[in-house]
């Protein structure tokens, strides 16, 4: 799960609390037995017997009480008669007093007087009795705290069959509390705790297994306890479980039970579970992603005390999302779950300080977080202390140092990391200059998107340092990195434009306002190349500030160029595919809706297969002849269907069968994608409302649909429904419901592109009851609207 805090509680110090836990349970005293004898099953003839001083009458009358059998549950009574028992000797009522007594029911709370009581059960025998007596040294309630003879006591009631003991036992000597650690002997008891049915050791056993401590790490064991011990009601081991289906360990994945437990887990006051489902809602696992939701839930479980939710409450506050953006709330939840041991918490106060967010700046203090977050193996933070070693940021400057810590970083994946080890072989800092090796760094940061790289590269071209000269990939770079707005992008793009370098025709005006993004985006040294209209070249030459004009542009994208879109409807299908009603007049609604957006459209309907060969050949070309900066959009409605995990937009005039049939004349959609990017358009953007399957005899809402399709960096591709599900054509209505809401949509919201389709969904669920969730796919890096504010 991102950036996920899914997980189950692992805290070492948990025994106290659990065993803690353990006392008011019923749990720890032995069953309620049944009444000595039919007569003593009426209520009054057993207050008749206890009156007249029948141990058992009065020990019964107290569970009586105590449970609310037959009577309105009250504490004070059940002491009463519990006492009364425990006078005369009754030995489970002498328990039950030390019980009310170590809890404040119904009397006030006294472990003294809890101690006598269960000193005096446990000298005539009582395990419960001497449990509970384990269970004060362990905490220090009335006595000082004492592992030892908390284990001791503990010891002795395992011995005797006790469950709880035994699982108290198996606590003790997996954190070596009273006595050497001992994974081993920690299993042992969980195990015969477990097998008389204590639902709190199957979850031990469940941890255990789950984390690899004293076992070999087991997720289908780990999965085996949490299912035992959650059907049994463990709250903690429905965490767990909900855990694991939402990350697929030791099960199938499957969000929708993580919820269930999660959810089960939450309303019983788990913070793991309420951080799970704050997880669930952020990210949109198996629900529809919830921000106020996730945010409510990060509450619930940073309120008692969850490191994991801490920092991600912290990250609403730090971001403004569902709240008023507030640093100062920010860094009290990053420090609160600093404190507690969270290591990405650690990272982002590193941050904090570096960059003086709701703090005064402080490199030495971002310094310690980083370097405390990287002894505990944080990519991020074993990056940022390599960037303070090279750069000398409270630290004397260390190349060496900066190598090392970049190195572990990228062995991590850490994609900056990686491009800061290609600037360290470029110009030669703590290693020998190398533009080979800086190259094959850089090549790896930049696929993985980052900004800084795909520059380097750029200029590697530029400048012919370790590649062949070429002004072509060059600007390709340049321009990969300016979707990610890294501010000297453009600034390189401008000069590019405003040169014209081999081959590539000077816009001086383009360019222009390449160089003011730039100096938007924090590239000062941007604002000299702005030239005034009617300006001298000889003036940018001579870097004149005094007469540049910077020209901000807005939003954060490469500044808009044509819209063109291929919009094709296919309805009249062969007979064995079955002929749908809208797909062409849901294209003639998109390419209306798309014009008025002040797209340039190729409206195609009914093509067979050479046609949509031809026509996205002739999008293609036009998409060439463009120039930079082109959106391109692709809108399909008609029949589509996956084989072998690709998926294909089937043209009409061919009777496909079977999958042979739907490879040799369907249009490979990964095709489509590949045609689009050999453009290099700035934005693509791809809508299918085509999943329905080639084994569909009715309208378009029944079969397999379409496989998921991940977008390539600056795509989006929205579906009309959620991969491997249908929808429906819409028959007996104008247009289908999902060409219908986004059509509307369009006209009415000059929203960024993401939410637009966020709206069209919640329209298109609302509109088929639940029976539609289209579904998108996005690595777009820059802005886009359809209908800009």
């Amino acid at each position: 799960m991102s950036a996920s805090t899914l997980g189950t509680n692992m805290n070492k110090s948990r025994w106290i609390a659990l065993a803690v836990a353990l006392l008011p349970l019923p749990a720890m005293g032995q069953a309620p037995p049944a009444a000595a004898n039919t007569a003593a099953q009426d209520f009054e003839a057993l207050t008749v017997a206890a009156t007249a001083g029948n141990a058992d009458a009065a020990n019964e009358l107290g569970q009586r009480y105590q449970y609310g059998r037959g009577v309105p549950a009250n504490a004070a009574m059940a002491y009463r008669y519990y006492l009364q028992a425990a006078q005369a000797g009754h030995v489970a009522a002498q328990f039950s007093v030390g019980l009310h007594y170590s809890n404040g029911w119904g009397v006030p709370r006294d472990y003294a007087l809890a101690m006598k009581y269960f000193d005096l059960a446990d000298r005539a025998g009582s395990a419960a009795a001497t449990n509970a007596i384990g269970v004060l040294y362990a905490a220090g309630n009335g006595v000082p705290r004492d592992d030892a003879r908390a284990f001791s006591y503990y010891e002795r009631a395992a011995r005797a069959g006790y469950a709880v003991a035994q699982r108290n036992l198996g606590n003790f000597y997996e954190y070596g509390r009273g006595v050497g650690q001992n994974f081993a002997l920690a299993l042992q008891y969980y195990s015969q705790a477990a097998a008389a049915g204590n639902a709190a050791a199957k979850r031990d056993l469940a941890e255990l297994y789950a984390n690899g401590r004293g076992v070999a790490r087991d997720d289908a064991m780990a999965f085996k306890y949490y299912t035992e011990a959650a059907q049994a009601g463990d709250t903690a081991a429905k965490a767990g479980l909900g855990y694991f289906y939402a990350v697929g360990r030791g099960t199938p994945r499957d969000y929708a039970r993580a919820l269930q437990y999660n959810r089960e887990a939450a309303d019983a006051g788990n913070a793991v579970a309420a951080a799970n489902l704050g997880d669930q809602y952020a990210y949109g696992q198996g629900v529809q992603r919830d921000d106020q939701i996730a945010f409510r839930y990060y509450a619930q479980a940073a309120k008692s005390g969850n490191a994991a939710a801490q920092y991600n409450l912290a990250g609403f506050y730090a971001q403004g999302r569902v709240v008023a953006k507030d640093d100062a709330a920010a860094l009290k939840l990053y420090e609160a779950a600093a404190k507690a041991g969270n290591v990405p918490a650690q990272t982002a106060l590193g941050f904090v300080y570096q960059n003086g967010r709701g703090v005064v700046q402080d490199d030495a203090m971002a310094f310690r977080y980083f370097m405390q977050a990287a002894e505990a193996g944080n990519a991020n933070a074993l990056n940022s202390v390599g960037f303070f070693y090279a750069t000398g940021r409270s630290v004397p400057v260390d190349h060496a140092q900066a190598m090392k810590y970049y190195q572990l970083a990228a062995a991590k994946g850490n994609i900056i990391a990686k491009s800061n080890i290609g600037l360290q072989y470029e110009y030669g800092r703590g290693v020998p200059q190398d533009y080979a090796r800086a190259f094959q760094y850089y090549s790896e940061a930049a696929k993985g998107g980052n900004g800084a790289a795909q520059n380097s590269l750029g200029q590697m071209y530029k400048n012919g340092r370790g590649v062949p000269k070429d002004i072509d990939k060059a600007r390709d770079w340049f321009m990969a990195a300016a979707k990610s707005d890294f501010p000297a992008s453009y600034f390189n793009l401008g000069l590019i434009y405003r040169d014209g370098l081999d081959g590539v025709p000077p816009n001086p005006a383009f360019a222009n306002e390449l160089f003011a993004q730039a100096v938007a985006l924090g590239y000062t040294q941007a604002a000299s190349f702005i030239v005034k209209p009617g300006a001298s070249r000889s003036l940018i030459d001579e870097g004149a500030p005094a007469r540049a004009q910077p020209v901000r542009l807005t939003g954060a994208s490469v500044p808009q160029g044509p819209r063109l879109a291929l919009v094709i409807g296919n309805s009249a299908y062969a007979p064995n595919l079955n002929t749908l009603s809208n797909p062409v007049k849901d294209a003639k609604l998109m390419a209306d809706t798309l014009t008025k957006a002040g797209f340039t459209v190729m409206p195609r309907y009914n093509l067979n297969v050479v046609q949509m060969k031809e026509a996205l050949v002739q999008f293609v070309e036009a998409l060439r002849k463009a120039g930079p900066n082109t959106t391109a959009l692709f809108y399909y409605a008609g029949h589509g269907a996956a084989a072998g995990g690709v998926n294909y937009l089937i043209p009409v005039g061919q009777a496909i069968r079977d999958e042979s049939g739907l490879q040799t004349y369907g249009q490979s959609a990964d095709d489509i994608l590949k045609l689009l990017d050999s453009a290099r358009p700035v934005t693509t953007i791809v809508i299918l409302d085509a999943c329905r399957n080639v084994a569909f005899s009715g309208a378009r809402g029944s079969g397999g649909g379409l496989s998921q399709m991940d977008a390539r960096n600056g795509s989006i591709i929205a579906y009309s429904t959620a991969p491997g599900r249908t929808a429906t054509d819409g028959e007996g209505l104008p247009n289908s419901p999902y060409t219908a809401a986004l059509a509307e949509t369009i006209r009415t919201s000059p929203e960024p592109v993401e939410i637009l389709f966020r709206r069209v969904r919640a329209r298109v669920i609302e509109q088929t009851q639940n029976a539609q969730t289209p579904w998108e796919s996005t690595s777009l890096v820059s802005d886009f609207s359809f209908r800009p504010q």
